[in-house]
């Protein structure tokens, strides 16, 4: 459902749910990292997962260790919890090294196109700093990193949710860059 938005640029922006009833079924997460899919769509994951009851998520993280698989698999099921299908990938692609290791990444992509068909695509913008980790529970090989606060997550989410004239001022924000409705 479409409805546009009030407030400037309410001539070239519309609302669109995702969670109207339209039949949206399977959903591919993918993170870089073992947190990213948390930080950037869990609370869309979340809200998916309580409206549909039919709901098949694909959550694929590409950069691991051992030590941080384990804590990304937890999360996952955490959040997926309820889920009718999940299926949970955590490759061990070097940190800081993706944009080296084309070949083998292109391989696992068309691996992911050959084995499944979502209707919609969750991952993080390229240009996205790398967020906060101490508000993860299920990452705590990560809490003693300084990296930002707790004020920063949240004042991030109040300039999108102003951004979108979201209802109760906060949002999370997701880049499109092909889209069919």
């Amino acid at each position: 459902m479409e409805e546009p938005l009030a407030g400037p640029g309410a001539l070239s922006m519309q609302r669109v749910s995702l969670f109207a009833d339209r039949g949206l079924r399977r959903v591919l997460a993918l993170g870089a990292h073992c947190d990213d899919i948390e930080i950037g769509c869990g609370g869309t994951l979340l809200r998916l997962a309580a409206e549909r009851p039919d709901l098949e998520v694909r959550w694929v993280v590409f950069c691991s260790t051992p030590e941080r698989a384990v804590e990304a698999r937890a999360s996952a099921a955490a959040f997926l919890e309820g889920v009718h299908t999940s299926t949970v990938a955590v490759h061990t692609f070097r940190d800081g090294y993706l944009p080296h290791a084309g070949a083998a990444l292109k391989d696992e992509f068309e691996a992911q196109k050959r084995a499944w068909s979502p209707e919609l695509i969750l991952t993080h913008y390229r240009n996205d700093l790398h967020q906060d980790h101490r508000l993860l529970e299920h990452f705590p090989t990560q809490a003693g990193k300084p990296w930002f606060t707790a004020d920063l997550f949240r004042g991030l989410a109040r300039i999108r949710g102003m951004e979108c004239v979201a209802p109760d001022g906060f949002a999370e924000a997701f880049y499109c860059r092909k889209a069919v409705f």
